[in-house]
């Protein structure tokens, strides 16, 4: 009991990628235990839960989509600053070009929305990317831009659609992310390393064309859960040493580099 005491006592700067897995993770599979009267969510939650379970290939997909987005925010993580995360060296130069993308994003970002006083952060790390702003902009992003239909894009392609393929594209991601969160510790047991990779980039390929060939719903329904997921690592951050900048980039004082932490 008293080890038990200490490690929840224990401060964290942040949670290792595969910790962020799996509390979210365990919130997803929260949902499902959700009744229908529970305040706020719980009508949206059953209409989610019900919409999965009517395809469980789907529902194997988004369990990938959703355990890739909890890692996604930690793309802010630049190297040659901090080491980089785990996702960076898992997406290879794919993760550091994003990298190199969000650091300066972020970097711009805070040197807009500061107020004097403020200490210069020393990396991108938690700023822009670990707000709920992005997983809103996201959320709503896929609201209107992907309707409620069973029409399939294909391959047809046209510029009117550009937006649902850039989603499409990251949730793409999220399912390569989250197919080598899921394989890393099996497969490297046993030094297959080279299969992880290959796996994870199949899973890529395979999610693009499924997505491509499945009615507008799914998609959305794939893209909402990608930001809810890339959310609830916002706000797991929250409970770290770190903190997560809620509400940056909002001006507020405490609010650039303290958070909840």
């Amino acid at each position: 009991m008293r080890r038990l005491n200490e490690k929840l006592n224990q401060k964290h700067k942040g949670f290792m990628g595969r910790t962020h897995f799996l509390l979210t993770i365990g919130l997803f599979m929260f949902l499902w235990l959700l009744p229908i009267s529970f305040p706020l969510i719980g009508e949206w939650s059953h209409q989610y839960v019900s919409f999965l379970k009517g395809d469980y290939i789907y529902l194997a997909v988004i369990f990938t989509v959703v355990g890739g987005a909890a890692c996604a925010p930690d793309i802010d993580s630049n190297p040659m600053e901090e080491g980089g995360s785990a996702i960076i060296y898992q997406l290879g130069i794919l993760g550091q070009l994003l990298s190199l993308i969000t650091v300066i994003i972020a970097h711009a970002t805070w040197s807009v929305f500061h107020l004097n006083g403020d200490k210069k952060p020393e990396s991108a790390h938690r700023l822009l990317f670990h707000t709920l702003l992005l997983p809103i902009i996201g959320y709503l992003w896929a609201e209107y831009a992907i309707p409620d239909s069973n029409r399939i894009l294909g391959t047809n392609f046209s510029l009117n659609n550009i937006s649902i393929y850039s989603i499409i594209f990251l949730i793409a991601i999220c399912v390569y992310i989250g197919t080598n969160m899921i394989l890393y510790k099996p497969l490297s047991m046993i030094g297959q390393y080279r299969l992880i990779n290959i796996a994870c980039w199949v899973m890529l390929v395979l999610s693009m064309g499924y997505f491509i060939y499945k009615p507008m719903i799914y998609i959305k329904f794939a893209a909402q859960s990608m930001w809810i997921a890339y959310a609830a690592h916002v706000i797991e951050d929250c409970f770290t040493q770190g903190g997560s900048p809620l509400l940056f980039p909002i001006p507020l004082p405490g609010n650039i580099l303290g958070g909840m932490g």
